[in-house]
């Protein structure tokens, strides 16, 4: 499994993985500028994050829970951003409201379409 994946315009994801190949975390790093001069083939820059110069965005993964990590000049925040499990997954956004989503399945068991709970208060779902 790749661990580092470098784009020509400068940008870059840096995966890690446990002993078991389990993904624990993963950067994103994006170049508030683009590069105009595309990166030489077969070299990786290391990116670190810079105020004005380079964001970072960062997922976390414990269990079946994935969280992010917002980097800003004066302090980091974490929050808890979804909710997996066998029926689907519940996201979280900026405000508490969650929003559920459900796989629906063939008969060999195999994922074949997500759909959406509608905020109102029937049982219908919405294909997404």
């Amino acid at each position: 499994m790749p661990d580092t994946i470098q784009f020509s315009n400068g940008n870059q994801i840096i995966n890690y993985y446990a002993a078991d190949g389990t993904k624990l975390r993963t950067d994103n790093f994006t170049l508030v500028t683009p590069l105009t001069v595309p990166i030489t083939v077969g070299k990786v820059n290391k990116l670190e994050y810079e105020v004005d110069v380079i964001n970072q965005d960062t997922r976390m993964f414990v269990d079946n829970f994935e969280y992010t990590l917002w980097k800003d000049p004066d302090m980091d925040a974490i929050s808890l951003t979804r909710i997996s499990n066998q029926e689907g997954y519940t996201t979280f956004g900026i405000n508490p409201k969650a929003s559920y989503y459900y796989y629906r399945k063939d008969h060999l068991g195999n994922n074949r379409e997500l759909w959406r709970a509608n905020d109102k208060k029937t049982n219908n779902c919405r294909k997404r």
